[in-house]
């Protein structure tokens, strides 16, 4: 069966993920392999990934790298194949097992700018939803047990890290805060910003002189739960993320077999300090595979 019927019968759905860690190293996934470039043309295999990951390998948030070393973490679909978090400090030429958190898969692997600690997010389940850091030990978990710690990204800001609820069958997904000064306390407690009734999936930040403008896209999976619509959504620190815009919204494609199978709707999302807002939204009505772009000075203008 081609791909362009496919794609007709049930909709699209993302098979390949790719980072550009430098001009001259870019890292893809495809399946169940992990692949590195020098120049973008020829690729060599530097990973085996579970044979059961899904058509991306691994979430698009599931890759880091920071100073010292790249991060990938496995998101397999088989229940019985344990998740592992994977370092490499060679330039992906060897890789070796730092965390095997008891989830179903990893969602995120992601640095915390202010303090060079790598986080992770897992779920699926209540007790596989956890939200915790890296250690020389493995994971020193943050908060876990429930799904108001399944999380597919997060935000960090000088005095906090934010997430959006992963839950698509839940009525109301919520945009939380969790103070710094609560990390690693036993039960730590988290304030509740914004609420919406779709699971929150991709999020970035910009910073500009000292407030914090936050983005967040909600998904769409019609398989399970309540309605759902793919947005864009706004908060900033100017006001302590009282307020919230929907900056863009977004319904599925139909698609001919949605009976029997539905594909996903997203908006992915990226910053630049000094170009802006970029999102793409993924799969739906309207505007599907288009960049757009919210420029700095819609931000900047703000905070006059």
């Amino acid at each position: 069966m081609s791909k362009v019927l496919i794609t007709q019968l049930f909709g699209y759905f993302p098979t390949t993920n790719i980072w550009p860690v430098s001009t001259d190293r870019i890292y893809a996934t495809r399946g169940d392999q992990l692949f590195r470039s020098v120049d973008g043309e020829a690729w060599t295999r530097v990973r085996q990934l579970p044979l059961s990951s899904g058509p991306m390998g691994v979430l698009p948030t599931g890759f880091c790298v920071t100073d010292e070393a790249l991060y990938i973490g496995e998101y397999p679909l088989n229940s019985s194949t344990q998740p592992r978090v994977l370092q490499s400090t060679d330039d992906g030429k060897t890789w070796t097992t730092v965390a095997t958190p008891p989830a179903r898969h990893v969602h995120t692997v992601i640095s915390d700018p202010f303090t060079g600690d790598c986080w992770i997010t897992t779920g699926d389940s209540d007790d596989e939803s956890m939200i915790g850091r890296l250690t020389a030990d493995g994971i020193e978990v943050v908060g876990t047990g429930s799904q108001l710690w399944r999380a597919v990204d997060l935000v960090f800001t000088p005095e906090s890290v934010i997430w959006g609820m992963d839950c698509p069958y839940a009525e109301e997904n919520r945009i939380v805060r969790l103070n710094r000064n609560d990390i690693g306390v036993d039960e730590p407690s988290v304030e509740t910003l914004h609420t919406v009734h779709s699971p929150v999936y991709f999020a970035d930040a910009i910073e500009l002189d000292g407030e914090y403008h936050v983005f967040f896209s909600t998904a769409i999976e019609p398989a399970v739960g309540p309605k759902h619509t793919a947005r864009v959504l706004y908060g900033s620190s100017i006001d302590g993320f009282d307020t919230w815009q929907t900056l863009a919204s977004y319904e599925r494609q139909p698609r001919l077999l949605d009976a029997v199978i539905d594909t996903n709707a997203y908006v992915f999302l990226a910053t630049h300090p000094e170009r802006g807002l970029f999102f793409n939204p993924y799969n739906t009505q309207r505007h599907g595979g288009e960049i757009h772009n919210i420029p700095i000075n819609r931000f900047q203008s703000l905070e006059d």
